[in-house]
């Protein structure tokens, strides 16, 4: 699958002068390496940074743990926007798939309000059994009968495989930077087969301004993609814009932040 052409910026300012050389230079260093190898690679890398990070919110939100309650109400209000295009919503029990989940912020403060069972998939051990800590507790201490029910995978997304006809929605939030752009669409095209017939995907992530398709911080092996760039990876994968929303009231320090709701073309789906 060949790279797009946007042109780029490293942590230092270096200017790249294109996402397909760019691309090309970390897999050649090891973007396909194994993703259990804390040492080494592209995703290793990644391993290694986020096992060092504090396992709370604030933790894995960089010190902006503050902006969690604002952004999971932006959140909230596009998904209920966005609900009549879910043509699962008669189903009895829904269930939602947690990307990247970290500790479980997002299922913890948003999925679970919504869907009977929520999916955590996260790469870092420490982070998902906090996760896992934080909500086997919470739902151990409820009162209420129809509690949702969790599972949880320790898998990165690279090779993670949502079993098919799963899920009504698949969220995913400030992960999608580490893929590469091939692993971006291979991981889609597991998670069209992995929705239920009329589910959507769901992604909200950061993005690149200044006049530069994507920007990358080596620290953390990530890369903050432009609108632009996301949006044509989407049509790449043959998916379908919804809708796209740009998150209201963050700091203004922050990269800006754009929700997308997607459905899966006809085409995209095994028959």
């Amino acid at each position: 699958m060949a790279s797009s052409q946007f042109p780029g910026e490293s942590g230092d300012g270096t200017v790249l002068t294109s996402s397909k050389k760019f691309w090309e230079d970390v897999t050649e260093g090891g973007a396909g390496a194994d993703p259990n190898d804390k040492s080494k690679g592209w995703y290793g890398t990644a391993i290694q940074y986020w096992s060092n990070a504090p396992p709370t919110v604030d933790g894995v939100l960089g010190g902006f743990g503050h902006v969690s309650p604002t952004d999971v109400a932006a959140s909230t209000q596009f998904l209920q926007d966005a609900a009549p295009h879910i043509c699962t919503a008669g189903n009895e029990h829904t269930c939602a798939l947690d990307c990247g989940a970290g500790v479980g912020r997002v299922t913890n403060e948003f999925l679970r309000h919504h869907f009977s069972e929520v999916h955590l998939v996260e790469p870092v051990e420490a982070l998902i059994e906090e996760a896992r800590r934080t909500l086997v507790a919470k739902r151990a201490k409820t009162e209420e009968t129809n509690t949702t029910k969790f599972s949880f995978f320790a898998e990165p997304l690279q090779t993670f495989t949502p079993a098919p006809k799963t899920y009504d929605v698949i969220w995913i939030q400030w992960v999608i930077g580490h893929l590469t752009d091939d692993h971006f669409l291979d991981f889609f095209a597991r998670c069209a087969e992995g929705l239920k017939d009329g589910g959507m995907i769901f992604v909200k992530e950061n993005n690149a301004t200044a006049g530069r398709g994507f920007i990358v911080d080596s620290d953390d092996s990530s890369v903050t993609r432009s609108d632009a760039y996301l949006c044509e990876l989407f049509e790449k994968a043959n998916f379908q814009m919804v809708a796209k929303r740009r998150q209201k009231e963050f700091p203004q320090e922050l990269y800006p932040v754009r929700m997308y709701a997607l459905k899966p073309r006809a085409s995209t789906l095994k028959p």
